[in-house]
């Protein structure tokens, strides 16, 4: 409540600055089930966080208590689930302002992501990644293909009764995910690195 009163009145414009320091805790307020309210307020005040207009410092400060948040989270999958779409929200935000070694960051970030443990996890990091990509990052379009095509390429399923079936299998959903997320990029269009031969016949076998 402190924090979502202190970012609303322009006589603490000091304060939300501190408050970045709280993020771990805010998200682990999100995990106690017996506290319905509580997770409530936590969320709502996320959000608040993630759309408030940071200076150009404080946001990449915020951005990078994000991703910190997330690597952190290795016992917890709900965590790197919920960081996902504040995550999303405050890179819109900040789309001005945030530096381009922080929006690689970003990008390496859900890159792992894309091959986490859970499928929740995996779908969101890949439509946080078309999102990014629709709105401000088509230079990198290139290397993501190359990338998520060698990814795709370089499996070779084995049985399913095999011990290694289940990380093949997780390796090739990671780069299907990818190449999706380009895809979903130009919901209106079909630019030419689409059309080109070697990649429209593996974006069909997708």
């Amino acid at each position: 409540m402190w924090i979502s009163a202190s970012m609303g009145d322009h006589r603490v414009s000091a304060l939300p600055d501190l408050a970045i320091d709280f993020l771990p805790h805010i998200f682990e307020m999100l995990e106690l089930q017996d506290n319905v309210e509580l997770q409530a307020t936590a969320r709502r005040v996320l959000y608040r966080m993630a759309c408030f207009p940071w200076s150009a410092a404080s946001a990449a400060r915020f951005v990078s208590a994000l991703l910190s948040v997330v690597r952190a989270s290795r016992e917890s999958w709900r965590t790197r689930l919920d960081v996902l779409p504040v995550l999303q929200v405050a890179f819109f935000q900040n789309l001005f302002s945030l530096e381009q070694a922080a929006i690689h960051e970003i990008v390496e970030l859900l890159f792992e992501l894309l091959a986490d443990a859970h499928l929740e996890v995996r779908e969101m990091a890949a439509t946080t990644l078309g999102g990014i990509v629709r709105c401000s990052q088509r230079q990198i379009i290139a290397t993501l293909r190359k990338r998520f095509t060698a990814t795709i390429l370089s499996v070779q399923l084995p049985k399913r009764s095999d011990a290694g079936f289940a990380a093949a299998l997780l390796k090739l959903h990671s780069g299907i995910l990818g190449v999706t997320a380009l895809l979903s990029a130009f919901p209106y269009e079909v630019p030419s690195w689409m059309r080109k031969s070697s990649a429209a016949s593996l974006l069909t076998a997708c």
